[in-house]
């Protein structure tokens, strides 16, 4: 599991640590965590969404309302003075 990955000028880093990686590595990488971490991002939204809705409370809810973001194919990153910030 990769916990954090560096910026590609930081190959060199893991070429003194003897981890030679190519920037094409770091790329697939960079792919595979930004994957993990939307994935769990969004299983955490249907989790809070289905506790939501157990609880009685409507689509307007702050959390139906998020996991409605990701299924729409969006990415809520933060909420900010009520407004929802996304990638």
């Amino acid at each position: 599991m990769i916990a954090a990955l560096p910026h590609q000028a930081d190959a060199a880093w893991f070429a003194c640590l003897g981890l030679p990686l190519a920037a094409a590595d770091l790329r697939e990488a960079a792919a595979y965590a930004l994957v993990r971490v939307a994935s769990g991002a969004a299983t955490m939204a249907l989790h809070a969404a289905t506790l939501a809705r157990l609880a009685g409370q409507g689509p307007d809810h702050l959390f139906v309302r998020k996991y409605a973001l990701f299924e729409s194919g969006r990415w809520p990153l933060r909420v900010v003075a009520g407004a929802f910030h996304l990638f």
